[in-house]
């Protein structure tokens, strides 16, 4: 079968309704020919079945263990959810045609949260420990998603947010840098639709650390930190207090502002997702334009900044 009839074939596929016959005939020179109604004697009706799309809707599983959401926030879960999935398909080009499965359990209190996870089976004693620090977490051998209700309630919504950039991650780039990982859940925390398009909004929190670390001087040169490996990177976020967590989420969110920077990420998570393990320093002068200097002034001016609005992608 050759390619120009494949492609005539599926042009009639979308052109008529699925209640329109096709016909095909083979005209005196030998050339087939497919029309809506029969023009020949010899015509004979063409069965054909149009592609059946992979797309599943997003159903999400939410399970509540004290939390008492109203069917109004479940539905905003709902819609968070896709716009987390829409941000993958749309922007980073991941052509996602199906959903990964996830259920969401929310706790009322954080000590049911923390002995949850702490008498999960299957879970690592690192996680277990460092529970009592998390808002949330995502258990990807369980495909769940575990909250907890905040004394400020909106955050718990933006913590949803959060780990499901991180089911979707980890499901099918998995060899992301942590710090990519993490920056792009961090800017999930606040995404919505506005004005027909995406919007990033402020994330209050990160940018008050930020100013606080740099006042510290505990902020990393760009280049030092995107040599660090994953490993190096989840231990020194751990001992410096969630400093890198901070610096990761804004480097990334300084990226999401800028066409350039937003196809720089793009291109990292193709090339992890394709199984590239490279440190993502040493992609930077091939990936980003301007390189390794113009990445570094432009997070110096970042640092610098003043708040910033929405982010419209």
């Amino acid at each position: 079968m050759s390619i120009r009839f494949v492609f005539v074939v599926y042009l009639l596929i979308i052109s008529f309704s699925s209640h329109a016959k096709i016909y095909s005939w083979v005209d005196e020179k030998g050339v087939k020919h497919f029309s809506s109604y029969a023009k020949s004697t010899d015509a004979e009706e063409v069965q054909l079945e149009a592609p059946v799309s992979q797309w599943k809707k997003t159903e999400i599983k939410i399970i509540d263990e004290g939390f008492d959401l109203t069917e109004s926030e479940r539905e905003r879960i709902r819609r968070d959810v896709v716009a987390v999935y829409e941000f993958f398909d749309k922007k980073l080009y991941f052509d996602i045609y199906k959903t990964v499965p996830v259920s969401i359990k929310a706790f009322g209190d954080k000590q049911a949260y923390v002995e949850y996870i702490r008498n999960h089976k299957g879970i690592s004693r690192q996680s277990k420990d460092n529970s009592h620090n998390t808002l949330g977490i995502y258990l990807p051998k369980f495909n769940e998603i575990v909250i907890y209700q905040q004394k400020y309630r909106e955050r718990s919504f933006s913590t949803i947010k959060h780990e499901v950039s991180h089911a979707i991650t980890d499901t099918l780039t998995p060899f992301v840098p942590s710090w990519l990982n993490e920056g792009i859940a961090e800017n999930m925390e606040t995404i919505g639709f506005e004005k027909g398009g995406f919007s990033i909004g402020p994330h209050l929190i990160n940018y008050n650390h930020m100013k606080k670390h740099k006042r510290e001087s505990k902020l990393l040169p760009v280049k030092e930190f995107l040599s660090l490996t994953s490993k190096e990177w989840r231990k020194k976020n751990i001992r410096s207090g969630y400093v890198m967590q901070t610096q990761a989420g804004e480097l990334t969110r300084m990226l999401l502002s800028t066409d350039t920077g937003l196809n720089f990420i793009s291109r990292l998570m193709h090339n992890y997702k394709r199984g590239d393990k490279t440190i993502a320093f040493y992609l930077v002068d091939d990936e980003y334009f301007g390189g390794t200097g113009m990445l570094e002034s432009k997070w110096s001016l970042w640092v610098n900044r003043k708040q910033s609005d929405s982010i419209a992608l």
